[in-house]
């Protein structure tokens, strides 16, 4: 096994940085936006779940209807 001395992987390191920031700072991070357009029944699917979630949040008490315009959700 080769003995490394701290100075030499220090500088191993140092050496080795810059490629690996430009590596990092290329890689996409966000997240993929959906290009393909839902289907008819996924869609369905989806609104049902949207609106069930919903209506359990209004009985639990974490959506509050101020106005007609404005409501309060209460996050988790």
């Amino acid at each position: 096994m080769k003995e490394l001395s701290i100075d030499d992987l220090n500088e191993w390191i140092e050496s080795k940085k810059n490629h690996v920031d430009r590596t990092l700072l290329n890689l996409k991070s966000e997240r993929t936006i959906r290009t393909r357009t839902r289907d008819a029944g996924e869609s369905r699917i989806l609104d049902r779940l949207c609106k069930k979630k919903f209506e359990q949040a209004l009985v639990s008490g974490k959506v509050r209807i101020i106005n007609s315009k404005e409501w309060y959700y209460e996050a988790d």
